[in-house]
C-alpha cells in the first residue's frame, strides 16, 4: 500500500560546501535509494542490518534500533560522499560503488524481502548501478543469492558471513548478498553473504 508522507531529513544536504548537487549521477542515484530506505525504516522495527564495519565477528544479524541507525547513515554518508570525489569508470570508482551498495544491501527486514516487494526493487536498482558499470569497464561481478553456500565460499567470500535458521529446503543456501563480488583491471574484492543453517 501506499506510505504515509514522512518527514524525514534524510542522510544530510545532497549538497557539497559550494552548494551544488552530487557531481556523479551513480552518486545521486543511490542517495535517492538510501534515503527512501532510512525512511521507511523509521516506521518499520523488524529493520536489521549486516554491514561488516558495524558488525565485526556477528554471525546473525543485527536490530536496527535508534542508535544503530544514527551509526549507519553516517557511514552511508562517508561512502556516498567518498564515491562523488572519484573518477568516473575508474577501478577505485567501482571499488567504492559496490561499497555503497552493500551500505544498501546489508539494510533489510526479517523475513527477507521477496522479489517484488519494495525492499527488492530498492536492491535491484543499487545492484544494476554496480553491475552495468562492471560490465562497461570490461570486468564482471555477480550476485550470489540462491547459490549453494560451499560453492559460493570457495575464494570469494571475505569478512563475517552471516546466518540465518531456516527449513531444510534453504539450508546450506546464499539467502542474501550483502556484498558483491567482482573483478575489474587486476583489481576486485571477495563477496559477503547471508546463508541459512537447517533451523533446530
Amino acid at each position: 500500500p501506499a506510505l504515509p508522507a514522512i518527514g524525514f531529513p534524510g542522510l544530510g544536504d545532497p549538497r557539497g560546501p559550494g552548494g551544488d548537487r552530487w557531481r556523479s549521477e551513480r552518486t545521486e542515484r543511490m542517495y535517492d535509494i538510501l534515503v527512501e530506505m532510512f525512511a521507511v525504516a523509521e516506521l518499520d522495527p523488524g529493520v536489521y542490518h549486516g554491514l561488516d564495519e558495524m558488525a565485526r565477528d556477528a554471525q546473525a544479524p543485527i536490530r536496527l534500533d535508534g542508535e544503530t541507525r544514527r551509526q549507519y547513515r553516517e557511514r552511508a554518508w562517508t561512502r556516498l560522499r567518498e564515491l562523488d570525489e572519484l573518477q568516473p569508470g575508474s577501478d577505485l570508482e567501482i571499488r567504492y560503488l559496490a561499497w555503497v551498495d552493500e551500505v544498501v544491501a546489508s539494510f533489510f527486514p526479517l523475513p527477507l524481502p521477496v522479489p517484488d516487494s519494495w525492499w527488492a526493487e530498492r536492491y535491484r536498482r543499487s545492484r544494476t548501478l554496480v553491475l552495468d558499470a562492471v560490465r562497461a569497464a570490461g570486468g564482471k561481478a555477480d550476485v550470489l543469492d540462491g547459490r549453494p553456500y560451499d560453492r559460493a565460499l570457495r575464494g570469494r567470500l571475505s569478512g563475517t558471513q552471516m546466518i540465518l535458521p531456516v527449513e531444510e529446503a534453504d539450508a546450506d543456501r546464499v539467502l542474501w548478498t550483502l556484498r558483491l563480488p567482482w573483478e575489474f583491471g587486476g583489481s576486485g574484492e571477495p563477496g559477503r553473504v547471508v546463508h541459512g543453517v537447517r533451523r533446530r
